[in-house]
């Protein structure tokens, strides 16, 4: 709330106060006041929650991302540190160094990350969850509205406004990847549904695939 508004709201209020005050027809006056309280109250909680959705939706705007991109996934955020990022999750495993100088990590209850030289999160890889017994995926976990298990035409319908890329693997026809550069996602796609998806806070094509082609 900024200062000007809140002492024009302040002004009114005890503006309506001392005319409560020094008014004879006291009952009039107390539905006037109990009605401007009401509202004092609900135009704060609506100034408050303007800033928190400003806030929360600046972290994708200060990084050049549309502002309804996905910046977060299982409470890990890109551009935050390791150190942060251990504290409130718990302590992860360091897997191995990229190519790009890139340093994974891993923890067997939340995504896996990538750190650059900063110790910032680059990128944020979810690993669906899939019943080793029956092959089913049992795991409701989305991004940005595509679910685990969903199918690449879920992908195209949700992102038909976008510019989505499809890269095949050289080595699996099963496996494909679906690409939002738009917005820095990125979907793994095995016999035709969501096994795993991405996002990165550098442009993804620079996130570099091994064995693959653009699908012909």
């Amino acid at each position: 709330m900024s200062a000007g508004l809140g002492i024009f709201l302040s002004a009114v209020f005890l503006g309506i106060i001392i005319l409560y005050i020094k008014s004879d027809n006291k009952k009039k006056w107390h539905k006037v006041l109990r009605f401007s309280i009401i509202s004092v109250v609900i135009i704060f909680l609506l100034i408050i929650g303007y800033l928190i959705f400003s806030k929360d939706k600046s972290i994708g705007e200060n990084a050049g991302w549309k502002s309804d991109t996905v910046v977060g996934i299982k409470n890990i955020v890109l551009g935050t540190s390791l150190n942060e990022v251990q504290f409130q999750l718990g302590k992860f495993e360091r897997v191995r160094e990229t190519n790009s100088g890139y340093v994974e990590y891993k923890r067997y209850d939340a995504p896996t990350i990538f750190v650059d030289k900063n110790e910032k999160v680059i990128f944020i890889q979810y690993n669906c969850w899939v019943n080793a017994r029956t092959n089913i995926i049992d795991d409701i976990s989305d991004l940005d509205g595509v679910m685990c298990g969903s199918s690449s035409q879920h992908i195209l319908n949700k992102f038909k406004s976008e510019n989505v890329e499809i890269i095949c693997s050289e080595t699996n026809v099963e496996e494909r990847f679906y690409d939002v550069p738009s917005k820095n996602y990125r979907f793994f796609l095995n016999r035709n549904r969501v096994e795993s998806f991405m996002i990165s806070q550098m442009p993804i094509k620079q996130v570099q695939l091994k064995g693959v082609s653009n699908c012909k």
